[in-house]
């Protein structure tokens, strides 16, 4: 998810092969992604489905089928965006609310574990606080609260992950997260005062 948050991802990551979805922080609509290799390497992989004849390098990995060609003409505002924002200060902006989150968190919840480093999640902050079923928490945060997080639990990936997700983008402000912990603060303390 470096897309939209390194100024040259490919360069600063030293890659052979770059692929990115474009909606988190590029703003783009869900379903448009890149993918980019360095041109020895096309001939190499397979694309997911057949080119057309005659297609070569990385012209074999454009045809998708059909494809709901309105998400390419809606990206054209969120990529404009993204010009004039520029992806290093949307980067300090996810550093900001990311470490934000982080000591609002550990003020008022001591215990909460991170997953992830900041530097290593910028904005995005998956954290459990022991002895609290996270699936339970979300669903009080969406259903008492309005609040919209993921509860991640049960991914196959790593079962160990028991935490909830919060996402900001660089609209949020520190009045939404300090309504966020505010809320998460309240649900994790009721239980134990009951």
């Amino acid at each position: 998810q470096s897309a939209g948050l390194l100024v040259d991802p490919i360069k600063s990551l030293g890659c052979d092969y770059y692929g990115a979805s474009c909606h988190k922080w590029l703003g783009t609509p869900v379903g448009l992604g890149v993918l980019w290799m360095k041109p020895e390497h096309a001939g190499k992989v397979w694309p997911l489905l057949p080119p057309m004849a005659g297609e070569k390098g990385m012209a074999r990995f454009e045809w998708i089928g059909t494809a709901p060609e309105y998400i390419n003409i809606a990206s054209i505002p969120a990529l404009a965006l993204h010009g004039e924002i520029g992806a290093a200060r949307k980067h300090a902006r996810l550093h900001y609310l990311g470490s934000t989150i982080r000591e609002k968190l550990s003020r008022v919840l001591p215990e909460a574990r991170f997953y992830a480093t900041l530097n290593g999640s910028l904005g995005l902050t998956t954290f459990e606080v022991p002895g609290i079923d996270s699936a339970k928490l979300q669903k009080a945060l969406r259903e008492k609260h309005n609040i919209l997080v993921q509860a991640m639990v049960g991914i196959r990936s790593d079962a160990r992950i028991r935490g909830i997700r919060l996402s900001p983008n660089v609209y949020s402000n520190v009045g939404e997260i300090e309504r966020v912990v505010g809320a998460i603060h309240r649900e994790v303390s009721e239980p134990r005062r009951g």
